[in-house]
């Protein structure tokens, strides 16, 4: 199903579908792949750059991307995760196309990566994210690219206050 959509789409660099999530507790239920993506989007037939840099909201195992040696840059294993930066280097090349249909079921549990999405650490990853992924963006796509790592950066100085760590705090307003 989606390699026939991008053989019939040679614009998109990559498609994704919804998910079945699996909790912690067993209890299976169909949402879109992350809770960020608010529910008036979710039949978009496609995506873009500016989209994915708010949030990587495609599941890693509902992706399909068109074959494309050395895409990821050499920083890539510097973050804790390899999927975001393959979606944006994807998205760079094309639209991102989705298929509103569940062909793929993700566990959730409390040791896994998207448990941690709002700790310092990181956030402190996601501004880096950002600071490492912007000669590689199109000019156009600069304000979301600011836009999403003041609202990361907020979030990290917000959270570094709440828990008392004021100098922490202080260092990130720099």
């Amino acid at each position: 199903v989606q390699s026939d959509y991008l053989d019939a789409n040679p614009d998109t660099s990559m498609v994704f579908h919804r998910v079945r999530c699996l909790l912690s507790q067993r209890e299976l239920k169909s949402q879109w792949p992350h809770e960020t993506v608010p529910a008036e989007e979710c039949h978009r037939a496609r995506y873009s750059l500016d989209d994915l840099l708010l949030e990587c909201f495609p599941v890693a195992c509902s992706t399909m991307c068109r074959n494309r040696p050395n895409l990821l840059p050499t920083w890539h294993t510097r973050l804790a995760w390899g999927d975001w930066t393959l979606h944006v280097m994807n998205a760079i090349e094309g639209a991102i196309g989705f298929i509103d249909r569940e062909m793929a079921t993700y566990r959730v549990h409390a040791g896994g990566i998207t448990r941690r999405f709002q700790t310092a650490k990181f956030l402190r990853q996601r501004v880096l994210f950002y600071d490492l992924l912007r000669p590689h963006l199109p000019v156009t796509s600069l304000p979301r690219l600011r836009q999403a790592r003041a609202i990361a950066l907020a979030k990290l100085i917000i959270g570094c206050a709440k828990r008392g760590k004021k100098k922490e705090a202080w260092v990130h307003l720099k």
